[in-house]
């Protein structure tokens, strides 16, 4: 048997006691020789520096509450403000808070007496939301540049995270909106998700047929969703003829291109299926009987299933694209790269012809003599009628006005000084040392002399000379990312590059997107239910804060949100204890002293070593 606190400190324990040393067979001890150890000095020194040095690194309030009340009751309070934060990301209402308290405590946490209900749970979200503002005000003022999006223009938003209107005008390099044309201005961004969904109803308008088969897949999509009956009967189609089952979702006014695809190719997957019942539906009478007949007939033309077939070869091109552009990590040099090479696929497709598409072609393959092969491995038939649409030459219009209403939507970033960013793309470098010399001189002037007014005197001056510095160290780099590349320069901030890393930071800095924001809508909308109406706003805010939090449960850190729900306090916080034993942390931020209650008896191990 040993001590394991003596052990572990051999320099400052008792040398000469047999629990330092290892001893005592099988645990053959008397227990006042345990005792009298637990109370020597050296063994309570050497239980000093271990808790010293196993101790949480606590600070401020929550550190004087650990010393005062031990670590134990600084556990059960971040255990709350961890099932809170939970509540909050989930977007749970308040009073699921005390049955996941419930919960927890009959698996074996424990997490105390008090703090137990749902206003509780809406006092440390307000807390963690609370953290989260001055976490993100300290980002903004430390920012060297900031770049504003639709929510963040507005004065008011911005002061609330504590961005002056000084430290906006000095800082500021971009806005980006979702493309109202009042909201343009000098450092204006047009959203480039936005611009491609524009660009490609502006080509819609073009071939007036795609209105209506629009309005037909959308009254599919209806049909279905809200009613479960016919979703039941849909399915038991589906097993009849061993099909897959098909679902259809909601489809709402405005979707992105990603969706509008998902929803062509089910259509496209589960047609048999579908056609089958609406024949089925349309042998009643009745409102749902018509209904069935007007998608049927629309549905078994020669004309829809072509386009039905070439749309979802488009929209696969466009949805890598509208993709690509939703990311949070997308530079300002990477939109005008990635829409060249969608605008090569398209252009591809139209010169080589739709045939050479993977769904049309596939349609090719499987029609003739007006009958269209369908299904798992083509086993249904659908006769489709006015067979004979020649849609070849519109197919190929359509491409070249997609292509066109693309390309001047985007106009002002394929012009400087947003084009110029391109340079920074190690990847598409030279090879040859000597074109890579003078490559980028010109772009890396026009720059500099843009963002001058956000730029120190050293920053002008110098990044020309640190330009070629910078193509020298990343030439090595051509297989990394960008992203990664200048992540790990601008951590490393080495001293020759700091001037030309001025411009690379306000690359970074530019957002071409507001998805984000759409997504921040999303949640609010998830958030601020029917069954939620009397939330205040100061709640919505709280939660839709939390919810756009990066950290998830795992990786939360409840110690400074504690910290401010500490000093927030009027008066004592009651952290432990029941009611009739109640113990009290005061808000002050300094801390006592450091607890000296030991245990009765020293923390004990069985040793290898044999007894002398």
């Amino acid at each position: 048997m040993v001590c394991t606190y003596c052990l572990k400190y051999p320099m400052v324990a008792d040398k000469d006691s047999p629990l330092s040393k290892g001893a005592g067979g099988e645990g053959n001890f008397r227990k006042e020789s345990l005792t009298f150890h637990s109370k020597s000095k050296l063994h309570v020194k050497c239980q000093e520096k271990y808790e010293s040095e196993n101790r949480p690194n606590y600070a401020g309030p929550l550190k004087k509450m650990s010393l005062t009340l031990g670590e134990n009751v600084c556990k059960q309070i971040g255990c709350l403000f961890n099932t809170s934060f939970y509540v909050a990301k989930q977007g749970q209402s308040f009073e699921s808070f005390q049955g996941l308290c419930e919960l927890q405590e009959k698996n074996g946490v424990d997490l105390g007496f008090k703090y137990k209900n749902d206003k509780a749970c809406a006092t440390f979200i307000n807390n963690i939301a609370t953290n989260e503002v001055k976490a993100i005000s300290q980002e903004l003022k430390h920012a060297r540049f900031l770049s504003e999006g639709v929510l963040a223009a507005i004065d008011e938003a911005v002061e609330t995270v504590g961005v002056t209107q000084e430290i906006l005008v000095s800082k500021l390099v971009g806005c980006n909106f979702d493309g109202a044309a009042v909201m343009m201005g000098k450092k204006s961004v047009y959203c480039v998700a936005h611009n491609l969904e524009l660009g490609v109803l502006d080509a819609v308008k073009t071939v007036p047929y795609l209105r209506q088969f629009d309005d037909t897949v959308k009254g599919v999509f209806k049909y279905y969703f809200y009613s479960p009956k016919k979703r039941r009967e849909l399915k038991a189609i589906s097993e009849i003829i061993e099909e897959d089952y098909a679902y259809y979702s909601g489809v709402q006014q405005i979707r992105w291109l990603a969706s509008r695809h998902r929803s062509l190719a089910a259509l496209e997957k589960h047609y048999a299926v579908t056609i089958y019942h609406l024949e089925h539906v349309g042998q009643g009478t009745g409102e749902d009987s018509a209904r069935s007949k007007g998608l049927l007939r629309e549905l078994k033309t020669e004309k829809f299933v072509k386009f039905l077939h070439f749309m979802i070869d488009v929209t696969s091109v466009l949805k890598h694209l509208s993709e690509c552009y939703q990311r949070d990590e997308l530079f300002i040099s990477d939109v005008v790269r990635k829409l060249e090479l969608a605008s090569w696929e398209l252009s591809e497709l139209k010169e080589n012809g739709p045939d050479t598409g993977e769904f049309y072609s596939k349609f090719v393959q499987s029609y003739s003599d007006g009958v269209f092969k369908c299904g798992k491995e083509s086993a249904q038939s659908v006769s489709l009628t006015n067979k004979g649409a020649n849609l070849i030459g519109t197919f190929t219009t359509f491409l070249g006005e997609v292509v066109q209403y693309i390309s001047n939507r985007f106009g002002s970033l394929q012009d400087p000084p947003y084009a110029d960013f391109q340079v920074f793309d190690h990847t598409l470098w030279p090879v040859d040392l000597n074109e890579l010399r003078s490559f980028g001189n010109n772009q890396v002037a026009k720059l500099t002399d843009h963002f001058k007014d956000c730029l120190s005197e050293d920053d002008t001056n110098g990044t020309s000379a640190e330009w070629l510095d910078l193509k020298l160290r990343l030439n090595r780099q051509r297989s990394s990312p960008p992203q990664t590349v200048y992540a790990n320069l601008l951590m490393l901030n080495p001293d020759n590059l700091q001037h030309i890393l001025a411009l690379v930071n306000i690359m970074i800095t530019l957002s071409p997107c507001t998805a984000v924001c759409e997504r921040a809508f999303s949640s609010m909308n998830k958030l601020k239910t029917t069954y939620r109406s009397q939330m205040k706003q100061t709640t919505l805010q709280n939660l839709m804060r939390i919810k756009q939090m990066q950290q998830n449960v795992s990786t939360f850190d409840a110690n400074e949100a504690i910290n401010i729900w500490l000093c927030s306090a009027k008066t004592c916080r009651q952290v432990a204890g029941k009611s009739d034993d109640v113990k009290t942390v005061t808000n002050a931020p300094d801390a006592a002293a450091e607890p000296t209650d030991l245990p009765e008896l020293p923390q004990l191990e069985d040793s290898d070593s044999d007894s002398d």
